[in-house]
């Protein structure tokens, strides 16, 4: 996500402006951030960049991004021996791995798409934060649900999956199959047998 906006609105791009990132105090890292102590015009680059902040993970449906992970030639000749035998068990993280590009694919929330590009031409709202539809909390959570179950089917769009469709991904995928064969002369023993009789 960080790399994404990075590359979308350029290397001048400040994820913490200096002027917000000084009121956090000194060097030693720790937030010193205290409204009270904080000027009206302090407090409103704080409350602008927040503003912002949520503009940006609401504007994009981040809960849909789509990848394509191309192979690791696209990366420094450097790096080839290493990415092309990188192991991990999980094979979709061992494919991001080895991969040497990629392509992000973002989609614009519906109601965002005007303020989105202006942002992304000029690097500027001019104060259009406030004209969007804005999600409420629940709703930010039902987005992320919708496609955020492994393997199950996602309700983006509002279209729920089939009870079939749910079931089928529920159920996992057969990846072998065996028998096993268990002695049955040993059990030849009936309930009534006497103990003496049991050799």
């Amino acid at each position: 996500m960080k790399t994404t906006l990075k590359w979308i609105f350029g290397p001048a791009f400040d994820l913490m402006p200096s002027e917000v990132s000084r009121l956090y105090g000194g060097g030693d890292g720790l937030a010193k951030l205290e409204p009270s102590r904080l000027t009206v015009a302090e407090w409103a680059q704080v409350m602008g960049l927040g503003e912002f902040i949520k503009f940006l993970h609401q504007a994009i449906e981040w809960e849909n991004v789509l990848y394509f992970v191309y192979p690791y030639f696209w990366d420094h000749p450097r790096n080839h021996s290493m990415k092309r035998f990188l192991r991990h068990p999980d094979s979709m993280h061992q494919s991001y791995l080895r991969g040497g590009a990629a392509r992000v694919v973002l989609t614009v929330r519906p109601g965002f798409e005007e303020s989105f590009t202006t942002l992304f031409e000029t690097g500027t709202l001019d104060g259009d934060l406030g004209n969007h539809p804005y999600l409420t909390i629940a709703q930010e959570i039902q987005a992320y649900a919708a496609a955020h179950y492994p393997g199950i089917p996602g309700t983006n769009n509002g279209n729920e999956p089939s009870p079939e469709a749910v079931e089928a991904a529920e159920r996992g995928e057969r990846i072998a199959a065996w028998r096993e064969y268990t002695p049955v002369s040993a059990l030849d023993i009936t309930v009534n047998t006497p103990l003496g009789e049991l050799r």
